[in-house]
């Protein structure tokens, strides 16, 4: 998940990148077919959605039993 949530993240930055920087290319120019503000939705919501992947495909952190340890007897 997190892989595939950091491809999400770097295909949105890409996508703004080439945005802004005015390349056109026919693949790229089908995003902004329904609009201008569509198509900033469109790159801003791979980068959210790559977000959450990232967050949600993290390892959990394991809390420490009181079980692990060895007790002490005094």
């Amino acid at each position: 998940m997190r892989f595939i949530g950091i491809l999400a993240i770097l295909a949105g930055i890409i996508l703004i990148a080439l945005k802004l920087a005015a390349f056109a290319h026919p693949a790229l120019a089908v995003i902004d077919t329904w609009g201008a503000m569509i198509g900033w939705v469109i790159r801003g919501s791979l980068i959210v959605a790559g977000l959450v992947l990232v967050v949600i495909g993290r390892p959990k952190r394991r809390r420490k039993d009181i079980s692990d340890e060895e007790t002490i007897m005094l």
